[in-house]
């Protein structure tokens, strides 16, 4: 998961089914979605819309569970 960038991105895709990647791309565009309303509805620039994402990408790396491969902040 590249957790910079708040979105969730499959490391071995020859593991995972079509409907596997499907739900990935699905939630990917609904992660999309949540930033770029708060963006929207906030009226901030285009380019707050990467650091809204490193916002809710720190929250989700705080709450993933063992074993869950996330990219940290320093891009490791």
């Amino acid at each position: 998961m590249r957790i910079t960038q708040g979105l969730i991105e499959v490391r071995e895709k020859s593991k995972i089914s079509e409907t596997d990647e499907l739900l990935v791309t699905e939630e990917n565009e609904d992660r999309m979605f949540i930033y770029q309303s708060i963006s929207e509805q906030n009226n901030l620039p285009e380019e707050i819309l990467e650091d809204i994402q490193r916002v809710f990408a720190k929250e989700r790396q705080e709450c993933v569970g063992t074993g869950v491969w996330i990219q940290l902040s320093d891009g490791r």
